[in-house]
């Protein structure tokens, strides 16, 4: 059931399952399973990457480079699809990672 379900629907919102890790849609949803390749929208980019289980704590990280971002409730999720596709979303959202380090070190000056 769970395939029909990701073939239909785009994206969800992620919410705590009650038991340590992150559902699809509300806390009754699917459980996010570790090494479930996903997309996760960080900074208005998809990012692509892989959910991970360390020691009650959920986390994705990036395909690209292997960067880890820790999952919260309210994030957006959805289906990773396509390689090519991702690399070029990996590109874009090194880029943005790079402006918003530069704002970061000119707004301190």
């Amino acid at each position: 059931m769970a395939n029909i379900i990701d073939a239909i629907t785009t994206q969800w919102t992620i919410y705590p399952d009650g038991q340590g890790h992150f559902a699809l849609g509300s806390p009754d949803g699917r459980t996010l399973q570790q090494g479930e390749t996903v997309e996760i929208a960080l900074g208005g980019l998809w990012i692509p990457g892989v959910i991970m289980w360390n020691h009650g704590s959920d986390y994705f990280t990036a395909l690209a480079d292997g960067a880890v971002c820790g999952l919260c409730a309210g994030m957006q999720v959805r289906p990773f699809q396509d390689a090519d596709v991702a690399a070029d979303r990996n590109g874009q959202f090194r880029e943005w990672w790079g402006r918003c380090q530069l704002w970061g070190k000119e707004g301190l000056q």
